[in-house]
């Protein structure tokens, strides 16, 4: 190494030409590319990574929307979890529980919440005026029983928050994701 003006180190003449050709042959060997072919190939590869990576982020466009929270008025005593939900037919629409022609009753539902490692059943509560079952103390992982079939699990991917509580608005069941209409009530198919 020899020093050069101002302070900055150099190497002896003609390394830097030969280190720069031995790193672009390097180069050009490790990515199998020759020639100006060999970048072009570079550069497109480059770039369809680029639209890849931006292409691929998470969309916002499968959630509900939840808007801003509200201030509160009042000291809240008690924070509650809701979970609002009716069971329709996977064909139709049609509403199973609330419909004009119902083939369930509130009572064949039954819903359990995971606490720690068992599952327990929650109370769930009707409302024929809204049309919709109602359960409170949710958890983000529960389980939904429709008559005495097999377990349907869900997990809840997002909630809404209000003054004293929030309600679950984005669910994941039976390998689909659901999203809460805009009174908050999620249809579940069967």
């Amino acid at each position: 190494m020899l020093s050069g003006p101002k302070g900055k180190v150099s190497s002896a003449p003609g390394l830097d030409k030969q280190y720069s050709r031995i790193a672009s042959m390097c180069m050009q060997r490790f990515l199998f590319f020759d020639g100006h072919e060999g970048m072009n190939r570079f550069l497109i590869s480059i770039l369809g990574f680029t639209f890849l990576l931006f292409s691929c982020q998470k969309q916002d466009e499968n959630k509900f929307d939840c808007g801003q929270t509200p201030a509160c008025a009042y000291e809240c005593i008690a924070f509650w979890s809701y979970f609002n939900f009716t069971i329709v037919d996977k064909n139709t629409g049609q509403d199973l529980l609330f419909g004009s022609n119902p083939t369930l009753l509130p009572s064949d539902i039954k819903l359990f919440v995971k606490n720690n490692s068992p599952y327990s059943q929650i109370n769930l509560y009707a409302d024929s005026t809204l049309k919709v079952l109602r359960a409170f103390s949710v958890n983000d992982t529960m389980a939904l029983q429709v008559k005495n079939e097999a377990l349907q699990y869900i997990v809840v991917k997002n909630y809404c928050s209000d003054c004293c509580g929030r309600t679950a608005v984005d669910i994941f069941h039976e390998g689909q994701v659901l999203i809460a209409d805009k009174n908050k009530i999620i249809r579940i198919k069967r």
